[in-house]
């Protein structure tokens, strides 16, 4: 096999001509890096794959449009509710499944995905992506049980291959400090990637802090004690860093952490990961996105689930963010999509460098036409592009054609 390509994305420049070629049967390799190209129309064009750190594949046959989300407890009930509706594992594996396939069809080589019920890494491990399948933590676990939980993920992390495993303790308004203190230790005695929701809504903070309003009324609903946090009243982040996250913790969402809380993420390297079209569904105010970056904080792009989106496609999920924010530089979210993404999975930087078993998407433009590499990046993020092929690391994971 053999591909010539227009030009290709590398480091932030454009270079091209690029001839990617595999022996049969091997792996596609890159065959030379050439110099900047000076062409002024390319059309086929080797961009790096997406990373998208934050997903929950077993929530795709969820439809988040039907859902009540007036406010975020009604969502909450509502997810709830059609998860035991449809929560067989031939219908969880079958979401999945079809979550991934939507995944590898926008050049998504890499995921951060949540497992609420512990059967969706093994039905993601059947795909070629790399990065992180998440065995979720929450509740108030009863003696012994964490103890359990410790010892199967001890017992899957030394199984895992490309797709490790991780912990993520779900949230502090769903979980207790003492889940939280046990995952951090897990995951620093494992070395393995440990992430969580926080700060994602303003009902989290009316719970923790005042124990009220409609979290907590569904909590009594259901005759479940809420989580009993002390010290936020600085905020959820603050609360959960006096426990000491080990190194790497991501933190999923954070739309209301304060400025000493992402100087916290800055100073300890914690991601951050934006879900735009996610923030959009509930009507979250603006996120502190422009403060994170001005503070140095790592951000990484992700999808959230389908249960509050209207799809799993990297490129849509760009085009909502640049239309919900006018100021953040292109550079800086298609960064987020990519390496910012592998960052907070714990991956290597991805790019074409001679001889190496390549990791890439083959990009056109939806309207067929030709592109202009000055205003490449302009049209990434504003969904003018399209994944016409997905190779990870020399082989090819999907093409728009369905060839192998």
């Amino acid at each position: 096999m053999q591909w010539v390509v227009d030009g290709a994305l590398q480091s932030g420049r454009m270079i091209g001509p690029q001839s990617l070629a595999a022996a049969p049967g091997g792996p596609l390799r890159v065959d030379a890096m050439p110099a900047s190209t000076n062409r002024r129309a390319l059309r086929r064009l080797a961009l790096p794959a997406f990373a998208n750190a934050h997903a929950h594949l077993d929530l795709s046959g969820v439809a988040g449009e039907t859902l009540p989300h007036a406010t975020f407890a009604d969502w909450v009930a509502a997810v709830v509710a059609s998860r035991r509706a449809q929560s067989t594992p031939a219908s969880l594996a079958s979401a999945i499944r079809e979550g991934a396939a939507a995944l590898l069809a926008s050049g998504c080589s890499a995921i951060g995905d949540i497992d609420s019920l512990g059967s969706a890494w093994s039905v993601l491990s059947e795909f070629p992506f790399e990065g992180v399948s998440y065995r979720e933590w929450l509740g108030s676990p009863a003696p012994g049980a964490l103890d359990s939980l410790e010892q199967l993920l001890e017992r899957e992390v030394a199984q895992a291959g490309r797709l490790r495993r991780g912990i993520s303790p779900h949230a502090p308004y769903s979980t207790a400090p003492e889940v939280y203190r046990a995952a951090f230790r897990c995951a620093a005695r494992l070395g393995t990637p440990i992430a969580s929701h926080i700060a994602e809504s303003q009902e989290e903070m009316e719970l923790l802090c005042h124990r009220r309003g409609g979290l907590q009324q569904l909590f009594e609903r259901w005759r479940v004690e809420s989580p009993r946090w002390t010290g936020v009243e600085s905020g959820a982040l603050a609360a959960i860093a006096r426990l000491q996250p080990p190194a790497g913790f991501v933190v999923i969402h954070g739309n209301g952490l304060s400025d000493r809380e992402l100087e916290q993420c800055a100073l300890n390297r914690w991601p951050l990961v934006h879900c735009p079209r996610s923030w959009r569904y509930f009507g979250h105010p603006p996120a502190p996105l422009r403060t994170a970056l001005r503070l140095g904080v790592v951000l990484a792009l992700g999808t959230d689930s389908r249960a509050s989106n209207e799809g799993l496609d990297l490129w849509d999920e760009l085009a909502a963010w640049r239309g919900a924010d006018d100021e953040l530089a292109d550079d800086v979210l298609f960064a987020a999509a990519t390496q910012g993404g592998r960052t907070a999975l714990g991956l290597a930087r991805a790019e074409l460098e001679a001889g190496d078993r390549a990791t890439f998407q083959l990009v056109e433009r939806r309207d067929g036409g030709a592109q202009e590499p000055r205003t490449l990046l302009a049209a990434a993020v504003r969904g003018e592009l399209r994944t016409v092929a997905l190779v990870i690391e020399g082989v090819l994971a999907w093409s728009i054609d369905g060839r192998e």
